[in-house]
């Protein structure tokens, strides 16, 4: 997926939503699979945050400031595992 994709299939879903009908989206990408990716992505944005020296109790005032696009395409290539980017693109395919 390009980096215009991922950001509208971003502002698609509601992050750290418990609910899984909020990863519904129009990239027919089944909502398991936008929820494991989602839930990944998330935890790839609390881990960064706590490196950067921030507390747990900064890391939802700063997650605004690190969910951004750069991030979230940096996490699609470089941490996220190649099976799951894999099921991500053959649904969008």
């Amino acid at each position: 997926m390009t980096k215009t994709q991922l950001w509208k299939l971003r502002n698609e879903i509601v992050l750290d939503s418990m609910y899984i009908n909020d990863y519904v989206n129009t990239f027919n990408i089944d909502i398991n699979l936008a929820f494991d990716f989602f839930d990944a992505y998330t935890d790839f944005l609390y881990n960064t945050i706590l490196s950067d020296g921030y507390t747990d109790d900064e890391y939802y005032e700063q997650r605004t400031v690190y969910d951004t696009v750069e991030n979230l395409y940096y996490f699609y290539e470089y941490e996220l595992s190649e099976y799951m980017r894999d099921c991500i693109d053959n649904a969008t395919n």
